[in-house]
């Protein structure tokens, strides 16, 4: 062993033994730095299995999605069209694969009742890309994606043991899927689930050489690199394609071009991911906030114990030695608050595990919250970085002992004017750095109560919800016209409302595109014989197809003009009811919509004649605020997917068994999915928003409790160092008011000072925010004014003790102590 490792050895014991003999110090100090670290262990466990674990695919480092920009709001999309799919296809990658896939519902019959899955539309590609072949019988192939091709399935383990009891036998069995005989040409291995949670596959027919590029289907694309090819390459290698495809005037998604991300970073979405990372980046000043604690606390014990450190250096202890003492207690608290840390970590990420789980919608089965051993090594990290900060001021101090020092500077009790002015300086960084995480916390618990809590201009508490998918094979056709196709599924719709209205637990019922404050389609809107100076200056919104029962359900009254009735039919004037927003924004002269005209710019899309007003409904809860909004009858723009909401008696239970039995009458070869009451598929739709506000809230919450412990902790050492002096101006006949002053002078400026810097951060946080949620506005006047009274009170709360105790110290007592 060398001579430094010893010596290390040696100062790790006699620190030891000294922090056995100070409990309340060593507790207190490993209690405030296992706060901060635990914080950032979980943080980065979040961080790590969201963003940077893989899936559990071979190799599945060298996987990555191919997202583009969006144009209408320039934030990367998980999907792109077929037709940038299939140019990436034919550009010649450096890569070893890839694979489209989209999901979509699947009805499974043949077997017992109509049963809803969530499928995979996949190209034969995607197998050899993730790396996994089937566990019985094969994959999808290349030849089942031609034309003609009889139809095949690909089951999923659980569909496999649950629906066919596992039978090896199952190969070459018929079943009705999506009203299409299909054969089962394999099975997948257990724990096998691509892209989320989809649990059987089968070829996507759609060509996107014969297809308009409006009708193709969106789709995720994924590839796997080749060997010696990094992802930088291949990112390069995309660079004329989606130049290309701009130049080709029909891009999708793209126009920011193409990128590769991580399978976890798809999945979070832009937002998502610039959100962890700023909480990671939040949770990182807390840890700063724990490491001024710290070595507030050991310049304190440094102080007490001059005597002690001034006559080991008279007696010949170097620097060196007097600073390693100093880092081994240091070392000494950090691993202790270490282990803590990492069981706060773990017990906490256990304790979201199951509720994120049941929170968030397509909750991908790779993601396990847990410690990991990145996520140790990650804690290691921060704890030798929290040793170096914590220690670092105190080992300043040891390196400077002198017997004549202490002796002009502190007397016998020997605190030190250089060990205050750094203390000073520690809590002013801890206030400061506190308020700006407090600030951030402010701001992004404000956006979630602005997405939460916005008012949908409904009454939502007596509805229920499901989702209604209708397959292509059983109302579009082969040969029919498109027309008549879709007049199928206009009548569809007439017929399941019928049923649903025949119901006796059912009030109302209606159908729609989107559910209020789940979104729509959005575009440019166009009012007839309107000039505009750009196209930029047309009024965004976006249209919805909606049943006539629709406004009933959801006891909407015309403002003006009237609602759909039977006359609006398929092959009638093409007619539109606008909310309010629209109607200002179409017409702002004011004069009445009805009778005008107005489309959407969307390809396909007819003029339509405005035949009523409707009060605004939210039509996403996501930008909390409402928009214009057109309402189209379903009869003139049927949809493949809707939803149902329905209202009337009898509890959840007994109307979604209504909106399943009317369903079964109308066409017993489907079966609803997502059925919820309208409040929770909305909390499903925000939980995202509500998870990472209530992470940046406890953050928050932990730095508050961390400066108050280091104002407590500075105010409580400067009342002990100065106990000779508040005694002598007690016995000389200082009131209890000129002591108040004494003591506030110094931590009314200590407060002042950090809550001003903390102030200054606000601002920079609120622009950083404004920059991921652009369609929010979280920042506040009350954030500024509520961040100051907070930490104003938390400040007094935190020197109430030390303030008493100085109000109550004897002169005769202090005299005889000193």
């Amino acid at each position: 062993m060398t001579v430094a490792l010893r010596a290390f050895r040696d100062e790790l014991a006699c620190a030891g033994r000294g922090l056995a003999r100070a409990p309340g110090f060593a507790a207190l100090a490993v209690g405030v730095l296992s706060l901060g670290l635990g914080a950032v262990v979980f943080m980065y466990g979040v961080v790590d299995a969201m963003l940077l674990r893989p899936p559990p695919y071979p190799q599945a480092e060298q996987l990555y999605y191919v997202n583009g920009r969006r144009p209408d709001t320039g934030l990367l999309s998980d999907t792109v069209s077929l037709h940038d799919y299939s140019a990436m296809r034919d550009a010649g990658l450096p890569v070893e694969a890839i694979g489209a896939v989209y999901s979509g519902t699947v009805y499974l019959t043949g077997e017992g009742p109509a049963e809803r899955f969530e499928g995979g539309f996949v190209t034969a590609s995607v197998f050899d890309v993730v790396g996994i072949g089937a566990a019985l019988g094969r994959v999808i192939q290349a030849a089942d994606e031609r034309p003609g091709a009889r139809p095949v399935v690909v089951l999923g383990d659980g569909i496999w043991r649950e629906r066919f009891d596992a039978d090896p036998d199952v190969l070459g069995r018929r079943v009705r899927v999506n009203g299409v005989d299909t054969e089962i040409v394999g099975v997948m291995p257990p724990g096998f689930s691509y892209p989320v949670h989809q649990q059987l596959w089968l070829p996507t027919r759609q060509d996107a050489s014969v297809t308009p590029e409006h009708e193709s289907v969106g789709v995720m694309v994924m590839l796997r690199l080749a060997q010696g090819v990094t992802a930088e390459d291949v990112q390069e290698a995309l660079v004329p394609v989606a130049r290309r495809r701009l130049a080709e005037g029909m891009p999708m998604f793209q126009s920011g071009g193409l990128e590769l991300v991580s399978p976890g970073a798809s999945w979070v979405g832009e937002t998502g991911r610039q959100l962890l990372w700023g909480l990671l980046a939040a949770v990182g000043l807390v840890l700063l906030i724990a490491c001024a604690n710290v070595s507030n606390l050991l310049l304190a014990r440094a102080a007490w114990r001059i005597r002690e450190t001034s006559v080991r250096s008279a007696l010949g202890a170097t620097r060196s030695r007097l600073v390693l003492h100093v880092v081994a207690e240091s070392a000494l608290i950090t691993l202790s608050a270490t282990a803590i840390g990492l069981l706060l970590a773990a017990l906490a990420l256990d304790a979201i595990r199951v509720p994120f789980s049941n929170s968030v919608e397509a909750y991908p089965p790779w993601i396990d919250l847990a410690i990991h051993p990145p996520v140790v090594l990650a804690a290691l990290a921060a704890a030798f970085g929290a040793t170096l900060l914590a220690g670092l001021p105190a080992a300043l101090r040891a390196t400077q002992p002198s017997l004549d020092a202490m002796l002009r500077d502190g007397g016998r009790a020997g605190t030190g004017r250089a060990a205050g002015r750094m203390a000073w300086s520690l809590v002013v960084a801890e206030v400061a750095l506190a308020a700006a995480v407090l600030g951030g916390a402010a701001l992004m618990t404000r956006t979630v109560h602005l997405v939460t809590h916005v008012d949908l201009g409904i009454d939502s508490g007596e509805l229920m919800t499901a989702r209604v998918g209708i397959p292509t094979a059983a109302y579009m056709q082969a040969g029919h016209s498109e027309d008549a196709d879709l007049q199928r599924l206009g009548e569809f719709s007439l017929r399941y409302v019928e049923q649903l209205e025949a119901q006796p637990e059912i009030e109302a019922g209606g159908l729609t595109q989107m559910l209020p404050g789940h979104g729509f389609k959005r575009g440019w809107l166009e009012a007839e014989g309107v000039q505009y100076a750009s196209p930029d200056d047309r009024p965004d919104g976006g249209g919805v197809s909606v049943s006539p029962s629709f406004f009933a359900t959801l006891r909407l009254q015309p403002l003006q003009g009237r609602l759909f009735d039977a006359t609006d039919a398929a092959d009638s004037e093409r007619v539109v009811v606008i909310n309010e927003s629209l109607a200002r924004a179409a017409w702002p002269d004011g004069m009445s919509p009805i009778g005008r005209r107005l489309r959407m710019d969307q390809p396909g899309e007819p003029w339509r004649t405005v035949i009523g007003v409707v009060p605004d409904v939210l039509a996403n809860v996501e930008r909390g605020r409402m928009e214009p909004v057109g309402y189209v009858p379903l009869s003139q723009a049927p949809q493949r997917f809707v939803s149902v909401v329905v209202r009337g008696e009898g509890g959840p239970a007994a109307l979604a068994a209504a909106m399943q039995r009317a369903l079964v009458e109308t066409d017993p070869g489907l079966a609803l999915y997502w059925i919820r009451t309208f409040d929770e598929s909305l909390a499903l739709r925000t939980a995202g928003f509500r998870f990472i506000g209530g992470m940046f809230a406890a953050f928050g919450l932990i730095a508050l409790v961390l400066a108050a412990a280091g104002l407590y902790g500075v105010l409580t050492f400067h009342v002990g160092q100065r106990t000779r002096e508040i005694g002598l101006r007690r016995a000389l006949g200082a009131t209890d008011g000129r002591i108040l002053g004494l003591l506030s002078r110094t931590t009314g400026a200590q407060v002042a000072l950090g809550l001003a810097l903390g102030l200054a951060a606000v601002p920079v946080l609120e622009a950083i925010l404004d920059s991921m949620l652009t369609w929010l506005s979280p920042g506040s006047a009350w954030v500024y004014v509520g961040v100051l009274a907070v930490m104003l009170v938390v400040a007094v709360a935190a020197v109430a003790r030390p303030t008493w105790v100085a109000l109550r110290i004897d002169p005769a007592a202090a005299l005889r102590h000193e």
